[in-house]
């Protein structure tokens, strides 16, 4: 992984998706939660949209 970037792991079961991120602290571009929450923020705007489609 580079200092400035990022390292993203998932896996996806039957029930539910799974995911890590992770970053090096020492780096003021990167910020691991940020990224995750942000991920699993926009994952839940898609679930809505398949929602409210009816799909």
């Amino acid at each position: 992984m580079i200092h400035d970037g990022y390292g993203f792991f998932y896996r996806i079961r039957d029930d539910r998706f799974v995911a890590a991120c992770t970053a090096w602290k020492s780096s003021p571009e990167t910020d691991a939660e940020k990224l995750l929450r942000m991920v699993f923020q926009n994952f839940q705007e898609m679930i809505q949209l398949m929602v409210n489609a009816q799909l």
